[in-house]
């Protein structure tokens, strides 16, 4: 009797395998490789990288990790807020603008903008990089004129 209740026993348990399996499948997210988030410091390495291509010495410029690339956001409403017409002498309100509007190569993508200022005020000194969050990609970049 013992061994016709192991075998049964190892029969329900054979049966279940797949469900216990199945389960575990659906409760956890297996997500590709190329989906994967990168960590800030990859970011701000692929950046640096760029920068130094660009003919900027890392070294000698402060290197800011806009998180939600809200400093990016303000400035470029910033931009918007109202300019000078010299014919009618007189403030105008102008509306601003978003970076999917300003860049659209943008538009639809998971970015991380990575700004560079120069410790030193000089002119044309600052660069914003904007890299892909999941393939490192560096989409495009714009520098102070």
């Amino acid at each position: 009797m013992d061994k016709k209740r192991s075998v049964g026993i190892l029969v329900i348990l054979l049966l279940m395998f797949p469900l216990v399996c199945f389960a575990q499948g659906a409760t956890t997210k297996i997500t590709p490789e190329y989906e994967k988030e990168l960590s800030k410091e990859q970011i701000i390495e692929i950046a640096k990288s760029k920068a130094e291509e660009l003919g900027f010495n890392v070294r000698k410029i402060n290197i800011f990790y806009d998180k939600g690339n809200q400093k990016l956001k303000e400035h470029l409403k910033r931009i918007g807020v109202s300019v000078y017409d010299r014919e009618t002498k007189e403030w105008k309100p102008e509306v601003g603008t978003t970076p999917e509007e300003e860049y659209p190569v943008l538009a639809g993508r998971d970015y991380q903008v990575i700004y560079f200022s120069p410790q030193e005020l000089m002119k044309g000194g600052d660069l914003w990089i904007f890299i892909d969050r999941n393939t490192g990609e560096v989409i495009t970049y714009v520098m102070g004129q």
